[in-house]
C-alpha cells in the first residue's frame, strides 16, 4: 500500500481499502476548524481523504522495514507497525519528514487483505536533559 501511495497509483490504494462502512483512517484535517486530527469513517469518506493527501502536495512515506511486525489477531484479522517518516504538504502542513508510527489494521476477503484501519501516530521529539 505504501509503494502505491508513494507512485501515485490511486486506484490500487483505493482497491486496497476494506469496503466496509467501518473503515476508518485516522489523519489531519483540512482545516483546524474541523478539529485538526480526525477520524475519517467509511470506504468512500476514507478513499476521499486519502485521495486529498496524497494529491493534496508533496507526499511521500519512508518506511523502516527492518522494524515492522505483524500480527495475526484471527485467521482474518491482522495488524502491521512500521515506524515511517512521512512528509506531506496537504492542508498547509510544511512538507519535511516527520517521524510516526503506523498501525495498520488488515481484514481477509474473498478479494484478499483490505486495509480495515490505518492509524498514524505522530512521534513527539526526544526531550532535551534538564540542565543542572
Amino acid at each position: 500500500m505504501i509503494d502505491a501511495e508513494n507512485s501515485k497509483d490511486f486506484e490500487t490504494v483505493k482497491a486496497m481499502v476494506w469496503e466496509s462502512p467501518s473503515a476508518l483512517f485516522v489523519a489531519k484535517t483540512a482545516t483546524a476548524a474541523e478539529g485538526n486530527w480526525a477520524g475519517f469513517w467509511g470506504h468512500d469518506v476514507v478513499v476521499q481523504h486519502l485521495h486529498d493527501v496524497i494529491y493534496g502536495g508533496p507526499f511521500r512515506i519512508d518506511p523502516d522495514y527492518t522494524k515492522a511486525k505483524a500480527v495475526l489477531l484471527k485467521p482474518d484479522v491482522a495488524e502491521t507497525y512500521v515506524p515511517v517518516q512521512i512528509t506531506v504538504g496537504y492542508a498547509g502542513q510544511q512538507a519535511v519528514p516527520k517521524p510516526f508510527l503506523l498501525l495498520i489494521d488488515w481484514v481477509k476477503t474473498s478479494s484478499g487483505w483490505r486495509m480495515a484501519s490505518d492509524i498514524a501516530i505522530p512521534v513527539p521529539p526526544a526531550p532535551t536533559p534538564e540542565r543542572k
